[in-house]
């Protein structure tokens, strides 16, 4: 028997031992998930919090296979909402886009305004730690990247600010998570809103989403490398040095969405059936909690359970909260905007898959996706380039 508790012991880094504790984290995350709490699951998220708290008891993953698995499970995800959303996203840019997009960028700017009233407000907290904090709390993993390579522009030596952003990262990101969910659930609480009456999102989004008859994976692959190549990218802006890029999530979604829609007007692209979209799609988000959660269980509850770690949590959540629920206002008794649409505008908002399978699995339909789809490019972007802003400008 002692092969088997190697196995299955802490520290085994393994490749047999890799595919047990990821099928593990997720099995057992989908099935908490699946029960009501006061009515509510949380679905796929709990995925996050079963990987974090594996990886405090010292279960551990080799760095190449849990960066490999999370970039490769967030680009399933995002491609297959790509591909959901392509036939219909012309219509739904045209029919609202506008607004949905000036509604998502007042989330970021929002955002930025409660940072700098942190900063100033607190006066103990250095900006490059807000801005980790800023990057967890709308989990936007590319800001973070971004905003530390920023940080060695200003300061090569400055790897211990690096390493105190990505705690306060991890600190303030599962936080993140719950926070655009209960968002979520404040505007629909607020507004007495009947989920049943919001179903028909025609009206505000354009057409619904439209499903492939046949599977077909070489235009799948084929978008997978065009979307990281077109995500490589790098962009520049007169007065700021490090270049911006789409990243892994962006430029694959920008290339599914166009490939999709144009699969109807060209007979040979062709993508997935229903069942096998929506697979890939579930397997792709499970696969990324479950990576996200092992990388910052190890250091998590050290780093969060301490007077520190909590003045970075209660900022992350405020970061969250507060610019959502505001624009959600806006949204609904300005623009009388349906919830669906409301629901897939914080997810994209935010850029957080999660709040779009929570959406999505508890309202039960796939509606929330083309706001989501529709706001998510230019929010990557401009998530990425407030982050570097915040701390050349400030730092």
């Amino acid at each position: 028997m002692d092969w088997l508790i190697e196995l299955l012991s802490p520290g085994n880094a393994s490749l047999a031992s890799v595919i047990i504790l990821y099928s593990f984290v997720i099995s057992v995350g989908l099935a908490i998930g699946h029960i009501k709490f006061a009515g509510i699951s949380l679905g796929a998220t709990f995925v996050l919090f079963v990987g974090i708290l594996m990886g405090h008891f010292g279960y551990i993953v080799g760095d190449d296979v849990l960066h490999f698995c999370r970039e490769f499970g967030l680009i399933l995800f995002i491609v297959a909402i790509g591909m959901e959303v392509g036939p219909g996203f012309m219509t739904a840019f045209r029919n609202g886009g506008l607004r949905l997009n000036l509604l998502a960028s007042l989330v970021v700017l929002f955002d930025v305004i409660v940072v700098l009233s942190i900063y100033f407000i607190d006066g103990d907290t250095p900006m490059s730690t807000l801005v980790g904090v800023m990057s967890g709390a709308v989990t936007n993993t590319p800001g973070l990247g971004a905003s530390q390579q920023a940080m060695l522009q200003v300061n090569p030596e400055a790897y211990p600010d690096i390493d105190k952003m990505a705690m306060g990262y991890a600190a303030a990101y599962p936080l993140g998570v719950i926070g655009i969910i209960l968002s979520m659930l404040f505007i629909k609480r607020m507004y007495h809103i009947d989920i049943a009456d919001e179903t028909d999102v025609q009206e505000e989004m354009g057409n619904n989403v439209k499903r492939r008859r046949s599977p077909n994976l070489i235009p799948l692959f084929v978008g997978i490398s065009l979307g990281i190549v077109l995500g490589s990218v790098p962009i520049t802006f007169p007065g700021v040095s490090v270049p911006m890029k789409l990243g892994l999530a962006g430029g694959p979604l920008v290339v599914a969405i166009v490939m999709s829609w144009l699969g109807y007007k060209i007979r040979p692209i062709s993508f997935t059936s229903s069942t096998a979209s929506l697979f890939m799609r579930e397997f792709g988000i499970c696969l990324f909690l479950a990576s996200v959660g092992l990388a910052s269980g190890g250091g998590f509850f050290q780093t969060v359970f301490n007077s520190e770690g909590i003045c970075w949590v209660l900022w992350g959540f405020i970061i969250t909260f507060v610019p959502l629920v505001l624009v959600g206002i806006i949204a609904r008794s300005v623009y009388k905007m349906n919830l669906l649409a409301i629901m897939g505008l914080f997810g994209g908002a935010m850029t957080d898959p999660p709040a779009l399978a929570y959406a999505n699995s508890s309202t039960g339909t796939d509606s929330p996706t083309i706001a989501y789809s529709t706001v998510y490019p230019l929010t990557m972007f401009l998530r990425v380039i407030a982050a570097q802003l915040l701390v050349l400008i400030m730092v």
